[in-house]
């Protein structure tokens, strides 16, 4: 079984615990027991992707705010966790809403794909020859249309998975 913590847009140029949302976060990674951390992207700085991979291993991709981070991070990833795919793009060059073409971006046979930019939550279940499922888990920092800073919980177990969204409160 793997326990993957999905975030995205954080923003943040500095891990300050003096930020509500960034203590909010850091207490969710010392104390959630995650194996993986996934980011989609808009880390921002390299202060914070730091500080993410001391609880743990990180997989990250490259926002259209990562401009420092920009060699470093992938644009997209896709990996086989357990018998589960799961792929991770940002979405910046996107048309989100056009899910045909956010899953074409990835191998027919992707089971999840997990992005982020547009700061708000989804959760969007594709059928056809080979379901996927959109996952975004909004914003931690700065969450548009109403939402509350949040992130994803992401469990998968040989070839079965579950996702919860959750709320941090500010």
């Amino acid at each position: 079984m793997i326990k993957v913590a999905v975030i995205s847009d954080t923003h943040w140029s500095t891990w300050n615990l003096q930020d509500p949302l960034v203590r909010a976060l850091d207490s969710l990674l010392s104390e959630g027991e995650f194996d993986q951390i996934w980011h989609a992207g808009d880390v921002t700085g390299s202060e914070v992707l730091e500080k993410l991979d001391s609880f743990g291993p990180v997989v990250c991709v490259k926002g259209n705010c990562d401009r420092f981070l920009y060699r470093q991070l992938p644009h997209s990833v896709a990996e086989e966790l357990e018998q589960v795919k799961v792929g991770m793009i940002h979405g910046w060059d996107l048309p989100l809403d056009h899910v045909s073409t956010v899953k074409s971006r990835f191998a027919t046979d992707i089971d999840i794909i997990i992005h982020g930019h547009t700061h708000q939550r989804r959760f969007q279940e594709l059928g056809g020859d080979h379901p996927t499922t959109i996952i975004n888990p909004g914003s931690v920092s700065s969450p548009r249309g109403g939402e509350t800073p949040g992130y994803g919980v992401l469990v998968i177990d040989g070839d079965k998975w579950s996702y919860q969204s959750h709320s941090f409160s500010n």
